[in-house]
């Protein structure tokens, strides 16, 4: 199973638009990080069990 952080927030009703906004691109940020990590073998990626 792959490893998954979780995150709880607490967001006040009127900045959840805000936030969903901001999750999202960072969401994007993230998931290009990986990308270039698994692309460059960096040993982080092997040094975790399936």
């Amino acid at each position: 199973m792959p490893y998954v952080d979780g995150f709880v927030v607490a967001v006040p009703k009127k900045k959840l638009k805000a936030y969903a906004k901001l999750s999202k691109m960072a969401g994007k940020v993230w998931r290009e990080h990986a990308r270039w990590i698994i692309a460059s073998g960096s040993p982080t990626t092997s040094s975790r069990a399936s």
